[in-house]
């Protein structure tokens, strides 16, 4: 009995894998890796609008450097959303409408 070369690699037991389930399983890790990293930033996104929502009653013009930080942030999610409402006099209503939106990805992820 010759013995060749095993393409496939053999686990602990001896039982040869078919390629194709050890590559399904780092697919897996990556698919899974991938969807928490996606998830960290709808949270942090999430976040960083709620912080200037908040930061907005105590600091609306921005001169504070945490203010100043959350604006030059958030103001690219915010002001499409801001130009496509109507003018609600003083209430600015984009940021609870990101947030909303940021809920429902979280959620579908």
């Amino acid at each position: 009995m010759t013995t060749t070369a095993c393409p496939m690699p053999i686990d602990r037991l001896g039982v040869r894998a078919a390629p194709w389930r050890t590559t399904g399983r780092l697919a897996a890790v990556g698919l899974a890796f991938f969807l928490t990293f996606i998830q960290f930033l709808l949270v942090a996104l999430w976040a960083l609008v709620l912080g200037r929502m908040l930061m907005s009653w105590v600091d609306p013009t921005g001169r504070n450097q945490v203010s100043a930080f959350l604006i030059q942030a958030t103001e690219p999610m915010l002001a499409p959303v801001r130009r496509m409402l109507p003018q609600t006099g003083m209430i600015d209503w984009s940021g609870f409408i990101v947030l909303i939106v940021l809920g429902f990805l979280m959620r579908a992820i």
